[in-house]
């Protein structure tokens, strides 16, 4: 582009300079992940995974290998296991992280009870235990999340937060919203670029919440990763 500046009084002191812009280089795609992937893809263009199985690919993702999201939304909270990888948006596409998600309880559960049967357990599956915001919210309550097998969630505990309801009983198909961070990174040495992290809940109210409900934006626990050319939401 052209620069062109004056010194705002003598029209004749115009200085123009010509700057060369380079833009983003290009890149090849090793492996792709996709909104509508699966775990039991192959990680190619025609067969991608699922976000969440693509983050735990450690022995494949690795050694400066570029993992690709292609463009859509990614719904749900997701855990980076990689290492040494660099994970961004596909050529001219552009992904998006969005943490709101939910899930329902599949049989009523009592005010003491601390294990229970969810209809979608994955969405609760990253990382149990390890984030103190992972759990639910139902009717109000908060319930954290410790252990979870499958759908099934072993280990909870209830009315975890200041401002939310003390345990209650639940009916069956009682919506469970899931808390905790969109994106926590506890691989080293990668780099996440070019793709955007929100949460769409439309819960804004902490007291009829619960503190951080929509959940941090980015949790990084381990070292060397960097985060360029990110839309972050708060």
């Amino acid at each position: 582009f052209t620069y062109r500046a004056s010194d705002g009084f003598l029209t004749s002191n115009v200085v123009t300079a010509t700057i060369n812009v380079s833009l983003a280089t290009s890149f090849t795609c090793d492996y792709y992940a996709s909104p509508t992937g699966t775990a039991s893809g192959s990680g190619t263009i025609s067969s991608p995974w699922d976000l969440r199985s693509a983050l735990s690919k450690t022995t494949l993702v690795t050694g400066g290998k570029i993992l690709c999201l292609r463009g859509g939304t990614y719904r749900g909270k997701y855990r980076s296991r990689l290492n040494g990888a660099v994970v961004r948006s596909a050529p001219s596409e552009w992904a998006v992280i969005d943490g709101f998600s939910t899930t329902t309880l599949v049989s009523a559960i009592s005010a003491s009870q601390t294990s229970f049967t969810v209809a979608d357990g994955s969405v609760l599956s990253y990382p149990a235990g390890s984030d103190t915001g992972v759990g639910v919210l139902a009717e109000g309550e908060l319930i954290a999340v410790y252990g979870i097998t499958g759908n099934n969630v072993t280990q909870a505990s209830r009315g975890g937060a200041t401002g939310t309801s003390p345990p209650i009983p639940h009916p069956a198909g009682t919506t469970l919203y899931v808390r905790g961070t969109n994106l926590w990174v506890e691989g080293n040495s990668t780099t996440y670029r070019d793709f955007e992290i929100t949460n769409s809940i439309p819960f804004r109210d902490r007291d009829t919440t619960c503190e951080n409900i929509r959940g941090i934006g980015i949790q990084n626990v381990a070292s060397g990763n960097k985060f360029i050319n990110m839309v972050v939401h708060d």
